[in-house]
Order: C-alpha cells, then structure tokens, then sequence
C-alpha cells in the first residue's frame, strides 16, 4: 500500500480536528458515566490533513484485531491460575471463584478514586468524606466477597475477616517509600506512626464491633430514637478512637485530651441530658476548629451493620 493511496481522502481543517478531539472526549466521559470501570480507546496518529480513507480504515481495522502474539510477546495470563486468560474465560473455568484479595483491593481502590473525583466535583475540591469512601468500600466490597462466597446471609465476623484482610493491602501505602501522596493520614503515619483508617479497616473495624454497635443497641433499646442513638454513638466512638482528624486540626495532644474530655461525657450522658451535653461539645468543637470526621465515618459504618442485622441481612 503506497502513500498516495493511504492519503486519498478529504483534507479536515484545524478546526474539524479539534471538534473531533472533542466530541471523543465527550463520548468517552459519556461512557464513564455510564458506570464502566474501565475504557479503552484506540486511534491513529495520522500525519497532514487527510484523516480518513479506506486504507487507512483498512489499516485500523487491522490494529483492532491484532493481539500479544503479533508482538512476539506470550498471551495473557488469567489471573486466578496462571493460565491462558482467554482459555479460561472461554471454559468459564472460574465461574464463582472468589478474586485474590489483593485484586479485590485494587479493583476498590479503582472504584474508590472515581468516587473521590465525584466528590470533588460536586463539592468544587472540598474533602467532604474521603475517608468514608475508604472504609465504606472496603465493608462493602468484604460484604460482597462474604455473600459470593457463603450465600445471601453472611455472619457479620466473616465480613469483618474479609474486611480484615482488604485492610492489610492498604497498610503498604503507608509503607510505601516516594510516595508523593500527602494526605492527612500519611502525615500522622510519619509523624506520630498511627495508622488511621487504614489501621482501622486492617483490624477488622474493631471500633465498630466493641464501641459502635454496643452503644447503638443499648441506647435503641433504652428507647431513644435512632438519630438520638446515633449521636450518642458518636460520643462513645470520640472518646473510644483515634481520630487522625482530630489529630490534624487540634494536634496529638489536643487530640487525647478530646478522648478523655468525651468519655467523661458520655459517663454523665443520659437520656435526659445528652442534648445539652452534645451542644456543648458541638459549639466548643466549633471554636477551636475540631471535626471528629473518623469517628463520624465509624459511626457510618456501625449503623449500615446495624441496619443490616435489623433487616436479618447478617447473621
């Protein structure tokens, strides 16, 4: 095939050029939205102004179809065992087989960055709830493993295994040397060596199973109203937890003195008084800049598992 014949075709204008960068763009962010969790996009780089002909409809045509052999290079590996992916997808081999849990980690990562990047959008580049993102995608993705592999109603320990194991892969970000990241719960890694919601996730979400689910059950059957219970809940996890927020806005000591302050709170709290105590709180967490965000993303956590075991869910 001569040049002269690749290049017979209709000469674009700059401006065709750009529209058409554009309007792909725009196609594949379509596709996006959609919910796919990964887009491929194939094109040529074609010199000068003709940008379509048949041959080079024939040439791209040819690029769609070629594969790792055409390189020289050895054919995909399935990821389960080793073998040809495309044999194994063929034979339906895997049908069922739980993913490796480092796989289901990054697939969570991948699905967690997208919804930071909504979140950002939505709130013009403010952290509204990152670390929600974090810990409700590991639950979720362990709650998901636990059914696909044990039925409809999983226990609640087997989901917080699961979620145990999720937790381990993303403790090595924080041992991961040149990371450029520089959240708030990397610098409380490195300076104070406090894991946060990575540690957290890679306990099992102990906080949620000693301090959350307890105190929502025993302020639901004193007969308060769930919103009631919840802020309740929230006071036993402040004084029961680590918060690297806390730590972020107020300092390490600050910080604990917030724990013991809220225990001694939540002693007093009773269903009388745990108003004007939390208002308390509220105005003078407001004057010095203090959020107990962990522990609002654990209460998060302690009400989905909480619902879940109201509905029969979870055994």
């Amino acid at each position: 095939m001569d040049q002269e014949t690749m290049f017979q075709g209709t000469a674009c204008t700059l401006e065709q050029v750009l529209q058409s960068r554009t309007d792909r763009q725009d196609r594949q962010q379509a596709l996006l939205k959609k919910g796919c969790s990964c887009l491929l996009s194939f094109g040529l780089n074609v010199p000068g102004a003709v940008k379509q002909s048949p041959a080079l409809r024939q040439v791209f045509d040819e690029g769609l179809s070629l594969s790792l052999r055409d390189f020289g290079l050895p054919a995909r590996r399935c990821l389960l065992c080793g073998g040809d992916a495309k044999a194994c997808g063929r034979s339906r081999a895997h049908d069922g087989a739980a993913l490796p849990r480092p796989m289901l980690f990054e697939r969570l990562r991948f699905a967690g960055q997208g919804a930071e990047a909504a979140m950002l959008r939505a709130t013009g580049g403010v952290n509204t709830h990152k670390g929600l993102i974090f810990s409700m995608g590991i639950l979720c993705g362990a709650l998901g493993a636990a059914i696909a592999a044990d039925g409809p109603v999983p226990t609640r320990d087997r989901v917080l295994d699961i979620s145990r194991e999720l937790g381990q892969c993303a403790l090595a970000d924080l041992q991961a040397e040149g990371s450029d990241a520089d959240t708030s719960g990397l610098r409380c890694y490195r300076q104070y060596r406090i894991t946060g919601a990575r540690g957290v996730a890679a306990g099992g979400f102990q906080p949620v199973l000693t301090v959350g689910l307890p105190a929502l059950r025993r302020w639901t059957e004193a007969g308060l109203a769930l919103s009631d219970a919840a802020a309740l809940t929230l006071l036993a996890l402040i004084a029961g937890t680590e918060d690297t927020n806390m730590i972020h806005r107020g300092g390490l000591a600050r910080a604990r003195q917030c724990r013991v302050e809220a225990e001694e709170l939540y002693r007093r709290a009773t269903p009388e008084n745990f108003r004007a105590l939390l208002n308390d709180l509220d105005r003078q967490y407001i004057r010095e800049h203090l959020s107990p965000g962990g522990c609002a993303d654990l209460l998060a956590l302690s009400l989905m598992l909480f619902f879940l075991e109201q509905d029969g869910l979870l055994a």
